[in-house]
């Protein structure tokens, strides 16, 4: 999920929320979000 798409800050949140053993998380960028 783009995270210049309105949504992606409340997905993150319920992944987080789920993922009570999860230690880390890698987000890539993609795309120039300055474009």
């Amino acid at each position: 999920i783009c995270t210049c798409s309105v949504g992606w800050c409340n997905l993150l949140n319920c992944i987080l929320k789920d993922a009570a053993r999860l230690q880390s998380l890698k987000l890539t960028l993609k795309h120039d979000p300055f474009q």
